[in-house]
């Protein structure tokens, strides 16, 4: 019992730090197992400890590396159970942060509604807690979630401001973000054109961080994408269809998207409500009747 307790001691009080920062460092680099098997003996310990509350930032961590490697349901949990202490202790950037991966998580499932409403929570708290760094990735996401939604005008400007706030701060982004956020930032590009995109992001790069998340925030207000029919699906959606018109089953075209199984579902059950289709049969008669085809049909 004395040595175990002198273990206990020595991860609580003397390594934490060390340790925190190795999972971070790993989940930086896209070694979400690693970041996995790092953080959750840390959370663990600390979660026994007489300063249980600090559990909720390496569940925080854990959660975002569960998200990584799909482990939806596994995230949720982990981040109630760190929201739960963070707001216990009143630690209001680590709520920000965990407000921040789950709209990650409701974005991975498809709802990017939801998702936008968490990350819009997420850079509330972030300013509060006068968290800097949270401020530059949470304008990110806000990004990416409004070109998802075909809204890439409005992506551009906060990308820009993000990008110039992470200059002023001396924050770069982590590796395993960059080839995602170029890729989307050049989808982006090519759908305004190079004038249209130069133009958004010199008025962006202007702002600063509370100007770009108002700026944000009246463009969600004003978005007009249709709530039925096939104007309202957006592009994961709209992939989806493809997909299924190329008559794939849900495990592949989840094998196709890198997605789980139960974003395909989530997303075919908004896909029918949306089109008041009935059956998955239908779907595809209607994605080959209105010429969708999967994206390597079109290009063959």
């Amino acid at each position: 019992m004395r040595k175990s307790g002198a273990q206990v001691v020595s991860v609580t009080a003397v390594a934490p730090g060390s340790q925190l920062l190795l999972g971070w460092m790993q989940l930086a680099r896209g070694d979400a197992a690693q970041a996995r098997d790092a953080l959750a003996p840390l959370a663990g310990a600390v979660r026994a400890s007489m300063m249980s509350r600090w559990a909720s930032l390496p569940l925080t961590l854990l959660a975002e590396a569960q998200l990584a490697l799909g482990a939806l349901e596994e995230a949720s949990t982990t981040l109630e159970e760190a929201t739960s202490l963070a707001r216990s202790g009143a630690m209001t950037w680590v709520l920000g942060r965990a407000s921040r991966v789950r709209a990650k998580i409701r974005a991975r499932d498809g709802d990017l509604e939801e998702a936008e409403s968490l990350a819009h929570e997420a850079l509330s708290l972030g300013r509060e807690a006068g968290d800097q760094l949270g401020l530059a990735d949470g304008l990110e996401l806000l990004a990416r979630l409004a070109s998802e939604q075909d809204s890439n005008k409005e992506a551009v400007r906060p990308w820009a401001a993000a990008e110039s706030w992470r200059e002023e701060i001396g924050y770069a982004r982590f590796p395993v973000e960059q080839g995602p956020y170029e890729a989307a930032v050049a989808r982006a590009n090519k759908a305004l054109g190079p004038d249209d995109f130069a133009t958004a992001w010199s008025e962006g790069a202007k702002l600063s961080p509370e100007e770009a998340i108002a700026y944000a925030a009246r463009g969600r207000g004003g978005r007009q994408r249709p709530s039925t029919g096939w104007a309202s699906l957006t592009p994961s959606e709209l992939e989806v269809v493809r997909l299924v018109g190329e008559h794939l089953t849900n495990p592949e075209i989840a094998g196709r998207l890198f997605v789980s199984r139960a974003t395909v579902k989530t997303h075919l059950v908004h896909i029918f409500s949306k089109l008041g289709i009935d059956s998955r049969s239908e779907l595809a008669a209607e994605a080959v009747r209105r010429g969708i085809q999967p994206q390597a049909s079109r290009r063959s």
